[in-house]
């Protein structure tokens, strides 16, 4: 156990403090969210149900049928927040796909977050998400596979020193060139491929013109002749039928064969520390260009590449280094004339030559290349006080998230719209057509008018005026009245049409409803619309005035204050009725668990 009274040296004392003072932070930030917890529950539920009013616009449905698209949105939005986002990047994400893709796909939180880790790492916004989902879609690829070749895009740029967001960039633009030409591994042969277009800075679109030029025997073999005579035909150039396969099924292998065909074209200039073009390939290059379509800079520079990934091996001391990792450290190493030789920064402050490179310098280029997880790379972006805020926010949103996006406050917020579309209801059968509400008060008007007129000439009173006016907006005010009296008298059937079918709570009311008559035969609903009961003729027992004290299931007892209720119920009927709702409760919490209720909304959640 450490003791900071005995603590010998003074760094591990200040690096202990500085460690408490973070655990501190960490502590105080969890602390005060739970504090709050009840509001950010509160604040998320009111979120979700926005969210779900709005990609119903989207959607063109109703609520109804997309009930389970809040829990998507509910279990991405703790991930989310760990890497740095906002619960409103997680309902971003799912606009932003059912846009895109022009269907009513609800999307997987799985997936959510991972296109939110993807996009940190790979160079999108979330707004984007759409129209990098639509564009795998475009390609054939499925959501469950595209979040696989994200991750693996991001493995392969990295391994070769290479900006994510370049060769993701890259992929995304050529997805549409993978049904057109072959690639090995599909979209990881195109992420390699794009890793060696972003390394060398050349444009791909070339290397697809070249491809188009030699996909038929004639033009693979006139192509092949021209590479004779200039003296530049070697392995797979040299046979007009190996390059009419690679330019149908290996893309990328055509790609790499054109990249090495250039190689003797420049040399390195150790005096000026830069690669020059040798004076006799200048016109070569040119011939290239006029047969090949690959422009003339994009040439040079695939030779320079070339050149020095050449040059360096010549330098590697040690056994080990694969294919990877020798074009790692060709991106990464630059000429310093002061060493005399292509160097390479390990670490802070640690510059080698390639040549001086050994096995602890091998096991650090590894350890750098191995693979990491899209949520991980999003995470080590952030900076220390942003690492700490997002870990906070996500304990307290991971405890919020599930209790607001879980059935009970959906069915509530379900049950609270169902009330409200029902009087909407009730308002437009009482109100009526407005255009035809709208003639009847003109028409009032056009005679109240006249009749004022009348009233200075002498030939009309005031009195009269006024119950013209009465007459005219009667209606209205009447039907304010009716509306009135229909919401007191609402039951659950007035608002079961407006109600999702996954609504437990409307149901245990239904349940609690049916039990009720089971007891009485004559109570009539009265459970599902909370009414006093009247007019019951169930016995002769007598409530009593004082408070009476009922059990509930589970041994729970309350106090009942049942004055002001019918006389006639008996307090065995009463405790009847508490049997009932405690039962119609208990299976509603016991049936409270979030599954899947989609509608005919398709979904990308595994079924």
């Amino acid at each position: 156990m450490l003791d900071p009274s005995n603590t010998s040296n003074g760094d591990d004392s200040e690096k202990l403090s500085l460690l408490a003072r973070a655990v501190k932070i960490v502590q105080e930030g969890i602390n005060d969210g739970y504090k709050t917890i009840n509001q950010t529950i509160n604040d998320l539920v009111d979120e979700l149900d926005d969210s779900n009013a709005s990609l119903t616009a989207v959607f063109g449905q109703t609520q109804k049928s997309v009930a389970a698209l809040r829990q998507e949105i509910a279990v991405s939005i703790p991930g989310i927040i760990g890497m740095g986002g906002q619960a409103k990047d997680a309902y971003t994400i799912q606009e932003s796909i059912a846009k895109q893709l022009q269907t009513n796909m609800i999307t997987s939180a799985e997936v959510a977050e991972q296109l939110y880790a993807g996009g940190k790492v790979l160079g999108f916004s979330v707004e984007q998400s759409g129209r990098v989902v639509t564009n795998f879609q475009n390609a054939g690829i499925q959501t469950g596979q595209m979040v696989k070749d994200l991750q693996s895009t991001a493995d392969i740029a990295r391994k070769v020193g290479v900006n994510t967001s370049a060769v993701f960039e890259l992929v995304e633009q050529n997805l549409n060139q993978i049904n057109r030409y072959g690639f090995q591994d599909g979209v990881n042969g195109l992420a390699r491929m794009s890793a060696q277009a972003a390394g060398l800075r050349i444009r791909m679109s070339e290397t697809f013109d070249f491809a188009d030029k030699v996909f038929n025997p004639e033009g693979a073999i006139d192509m092949v002749a021209t590479f004779q005579r200039l003296g530049v035909a070697a392995g797979d150039l040299a046979d007009p039928f190996r390059l009419m396969y690679l330019a149908s099924e290996d893309v990328e292998e055509l790609q790499n064969q054109v990249v090495n065909m250039t190689e003797k074209f420049v040399q390195f200039d150790e005096k000026n520390g830069r690669f020059k073009v040798l004076p006799n390939a200048k016109r070569d290059l040119m011939e290239l260009q006029k047969a090949t379509g690959y422009q003339y800079d994009e040439l040079v520079k695939m030779s320079e590449g070339a050149a020095k990934l050449q040059l360096l091996q010549k330098d590697f001391k040690i056994g080990g280094f694969d294919k990877e990792s020798q074009q790692f450290i060709a991106n990464v190493a630059e000429y310093s004339k002061e060493k005399g030789g292509f160097t390479v920064k390990l670490g802070v402050g640690e510059e080698k030559l390639v040549s001086e490179l050994n096995v602890d310098d091998f096991s650090k280029i590894e350890e750098y290349n191995k693979p990491k997880k899209l949520e991980d790379l999003a995470r080590d972006q952030l900076s220390t006080q942003k690492s700490i805020e997002s870990m906070v926010r996500q304990f307290v949103f991971g405890a919020a998230a599930p209790i607001a996006g879980s059935r009970f406050p959906s069915d509530v917020k379900d049950m609270e719209r169902a009330i409200s579309l029902a009087g909407k209801a009730e308002i437009d059968k009482l109100m009526g057509n407005p255009r035809n509400t709208i003639k009847t008060i003109d028409s009032g008007y056009k005679n109240l008018s006249g009749a004022a007129i009348g009233a200075f000439e002498g030939k009309f009173s005031f009195s009269d005026a006024k119950k013209m006016f009465d007459e005219s907006t009667k209606t209205i005010y009447g039907n304010l009245e009716k509306f009135g009296q229909t919401l007191e008298s609402m039951s659950l059937s007035d608002i079961k049409p407006f109600i999702s079918d996954s609504n437990l709570l409307a149901k245990s009311l239904g349940a609690g409803a049916d039990a009720v008559i089971n007891f009485t035969d004559k109570l009539n609903n009265a459970f599902a619309t909370g009414k006093p009961l009247r007019n019951t003729n169930l016995g002769t027992n007598t409530t009593p005035d004082k408070p009476q004290n009922y059990t509930l299931n589970g041994g729970v007892k309350v106090d009942v204050d049942v004055n002001g209720l019918d006389k006639n119920i008996s307090p065995d009927l009463y405790q009847k009725m508490m049997d009932a709702i405690s039962k119609a409760v208990k299976e509603a919490i016991e049936k409270a668990l979030p599954q899947g209720q989609y509608g005919n909304v398709p979904s990308s959640v595994p079924r």
